[in-house]
């Protein structure tokens, strides 16, 4: 009787911990949701790739981050994709956005022709 009780906790167990969000999908969707809240066309926003996230101590604190890729229209109409990497913090809300490039605050830009 004690093994069918043992087996009944672990079962449910395991089936509460499949059915919680990994650090992964955590981090990707914080980041969409930032995207959408601060681009100036987030309809144009069309995600493309994330990286693994990778955490960070930082201080005293945990903090977490991703490279995300997606296309999205520029002010001029033409398609650009975007690489941008994003420190979240431990509760996976945006922290920073890291623009290391030539072009300054320009991400990594490409233009993509229609």
């Amino acid at each position: 009787m004690k093994i069918w009780n043992f087996l009944i906790v672990a079962l449910a167990f395991f089936c509460l911990n499949a059915c919680t969000n990994s650090p992964q999908i955590k981090a990707e969707s914080a980041v969409k949701a930032y995207l959408k809240d601060h681009l100036n066309n987030p309809d144009s926003y069309c995600p493309l790739s994330f990286s693994r996230i990778t955490a960070v101590k930082k201080g005293g604190s945990v903090c977490y981050r991703i490279t995300h890729v997606y296309t999205l229209l520029n002010s001029d109409q033409d398609w650009m994709k975007m690489t941008v990497h994003f420190m979240l913090h431990e509760d996976y809300t945006v922290q920073d956005k890291d623009f290391l490039t030539i072009n300054g605050d320009y991400e990594l830009l490409e233009i993509i022709k229609q």
